[in-house]
């Protein structure tokens, strides 16, 4: 579940655009799952955020059906410095993976003219769990700066088709200095699909689905593309997010390339947001 609240960021009967003609509240969030959104917060904004992915269903009762875990979740605090210009830093707990984001909202869709919204946003990321092998191999890959790091490069276009539906195509490119395997390619690309249904004032469905693109690794079968649906569920002071996903990794960086579950044998699982957002600059 995610909450999003306070003042301009919060209200529930949005405006369809701004006194410049902008459309509005193409999504409700920064995010929709796992994946950023072309939305930005205010200027002055300062969101803290909470993701949890519980285990999966397939483990049945005994485990709850995931709810006893194993989980994943993330840390992360986000400020926006203008209307279009978002920092963020967070924290996972697969891989113990920190990042460090920039994103720019380039474009609004407008009422007239500019038919969609695009944002780019650009992060780094690094691995800062212990080398898996060194106890194998006596080596500590890590042991250099450089082969933790991962880059994540994200381009969001959204349009919103009128006051309920409204869909975004995200090309994305993950980049690992390091590479676990000799014939895996350092670089992976994707491409993201997103939708927002609003059935009611206070109710909207959503959709979430990562394609790659090329094989990147001789594992490659083994991985999978990821899709997460959810309800968006809003009161006049928040909106709680709640969804089943395959991608329990939480962070781009590792969710794109290296989901190894499925809906079909089970490996989806529930996950939700909790978000907080202050308005640091007061008016």
């Amino acid at each position: 579940m995610s909450a999003v609240a306070q003042g301009k960021w919060a209200a529930v009967n949005e405006a369809e655009y701004d006194s410049l003609g902008r459309v509005t509240r193409t999504f409700r969030a920064t995010r929709l799952v796992n994946l950023h959104t072309t939305e930005l917060m205010p200027k002055g904004s300062l969101d803290f955020r909470i993701a949890h992915r519980f285990g999966a269903f397939r483990t049945k009762l005994n485990n709850l059906y995931g709810l006893d875990g194993p989980a994943t979740i993330q840390f992360r605090l986000d400020y926006s410095i203008t209307d279009r210009l978002t920092v963020g830093i967070g924290r996972s707990s697969y891989k113990k993976m920190g990042d460090v984001f920039i994103k720019y909202k380039w474009f609004h869709q407008k009422q007239t003219g500019m038919p969609v919204s695009v944002a780019l946003l650009a992060s780094t990321n690094v691995i800062m769990d212990s080398d898996p092998t060194a106890n194998i191999t006596g080596l500590d890959r890590y042991a250099v700066l450089s082969n933790r790091l991962v880059y994540f490069f994200h381009g969001m276009v959204s349009r919103k088709f009128g006051p309920r539906f409204s869909a975004q195509l995200s090309p994305m490119l993950v980049h690992y200095n390091l590479v676990e395997k000799l014939n895996d390619k350092n670089d992976i690309l994707a491409i993201g699909y997103g939708a927002r249904y609003k059935a009611l004032d206070w109710l909207s469905v959503t959709a979430e689905y990562v394609q790659r693109t090329f094989r990147y690794s001789p594992d490659f079968r083994n991985y999978h593309n990821v899709l997460s649906l959810g309800v968006d569920l809003e009161t006049s002071g928040h909106v709680f997010q709640v969804f089943v996903t395959n991608g329990y990794m939480i962070n781009e960086a590792v969710v794109i390339p290296f989901t190894d579950g499925t809906w079909s044998d089970g490996n989806m699982m529930l996950g939700f947001n909790i978000s907080r957002t202050f308005d640091v600059l007061k008016k």
